[in-house]
């Protein structure tokens, strides 16, 4: 072979190293390229919180001790008692708590006793008398039941009490539970005076009637037949039928 020929030789040689080298570099720059583009893209899709980013607000904790029980419309009666209230004729009433509604009907049954046993109710004007007897009894003139708001709509109709308020009417006196646990809002004093009035004033109904009389001024004990679980508009709260007169 001659010397161009070896010549020619060494540069063919030399081309084809060069082209190998230049494929190869291009082989790996499309991993390096992959390798760099991944990290921002995993970044867009878990971005650090920002202030602009609202943070999903939490339920508030319940606070309200009382659940509202549904409406069963089905009660349990106190047993009657041998005591008499006042003097004769007595009227002759039942006291029950709707079944579910939380009321135990004999402790309740003990509260309308001592209300209605005290001086300053109804019994007070020497001619008013009461006698709790058995559900099945004849002759009774109202049944006291503490129920849900439902079932005082029920019992109560065709008077609005819009499962706030509480009535005497029908030969019921159906009491607000609401009520019962919680007194009116707003209410200014204890529960337990505001439990008085609610017997005294829906008893009332059955005693001297349907009129609901406004405050005589301010300052003044409201009367029980007032309406004080609406607006006490200026007078004292007042449970009993003759605030005056020691128990």
């Amino acid at each position: 072979m001659s010397s161009v020929h070896r010549l020619l030789m060494g540069l063919v040689l030399l081309l084809v190293a060069v082209v190998g080298l230049a494929a190869v570099r291009d082989q790996d720059s499309p991993a390096v390229q992959a390798t760099a583009t991944a990290t921002p893209s995993l970044a867009t899709t878990t971005p650090e919180p920002t202030a602009t980013q609202p943070v999903p607000a939490q339920p508030a904790e319940n606070t309200t001790t009382d659940t509202l029980p549904e409406s069963t419309g089905e009660f349990s009666y106190a047993p009657a008692t041998t005591e008499t209230f006042g003097n004769p004729p007595h009227r002759r009433f039942v006291v029950g708590a709707e079944v579910g509604s939380g009321i135990d009907p004999t402790a309740l049954a003990a509260f309308v006793d001592e209300v209605l046993g005290d001086p300053r109710s109804w019994i007070g004007d020497t001619v008013t008398g009461f006698e709790r007897v058995e559900p099945d009894a004849s002759d009774v003139a109202f049944t006291l039941v503490v129920a849900t708001p439902v079932t005082v709509d029920e019992l109560c109709a065709p008077l609005e009490t819009k499962s706030t308020y509480s009535c005497g009417h029908n030969g019921w006196i159906a009491l607000n539970l609401t009520r019962w646990n919680e007194a009116s809002e707003g209410w200014p004093t204890d529960l337990d005076t505001y439990r008085h009035y609610l017997v005294n004033h829906e008893v009332g109904h059955y005693v001297v009637g349907p009129d609901h009389p406004d405050c005589p001024g301010a300052g003044s004990p409201a009367p029980i037949m007032m309406q004080q679980s609406v607006d006490l508009r200026g007078c004292q709260p007042n449970g009993w039928v003759y605030p005056d007169t020691s128990g």
